[in-house]
């Protein structure tokens, strides 16, 4: 139970830290939401058992790849540029593929429940 609960914590660290990647106006807030979204699946991967894979992800993504382009776009001022409004005219396609994704999942889980309920061997 605890181990679901912090899987699901840190997926939900993950999945609000990449709408925010996408979505901040600033460039640098972007990146930090990505450093977060790395410490993420670090977590994901701590959790799964794979501790060396974590440290490597942590140290290469976080201490290498994000501190990079964190510096670059500090040393290159970039002007924050406001979001575009024609956002709208993408809200079709993104619902089309938020419900396929959503029914690839449901699909998954019920034949995962139905795998797991046919395989018990008690």
């Amino acid at each position: 139970m605890l181990f679901n609960s912090f899987l699901f914590l840190f997926s939900l660290i993950i999945i609000i830290g990449a709408i925010f990647v996408i979505s901040t106006k600033n460039p640098i807030h972007s990146i930090l939401f990505l450093i977060l979204v790395f410490c993420g699946g670090s977590g994901i991967l701590l959790l799964l058992g794979a501790d060396f894979l974590a440290m490597v992800f942590l140290v290469v993504y976080v201490g290498a790849i994000a501190v990079l382009f964190l510096f670059v776009v500090m040393l290159l001022n970039i002007k924050i540029i406001e979001l575009n409004t024609q956002i709208i005219q993408y809200l079709p396609l993104s619902l089309i593929l938020f419900l396929i994704v959503l029914l690839e999942f449901i699909y998954m889980y019920n034949v995962n429940i139905y795998l797991n309920s046919t395989l018990n061997f008690y």
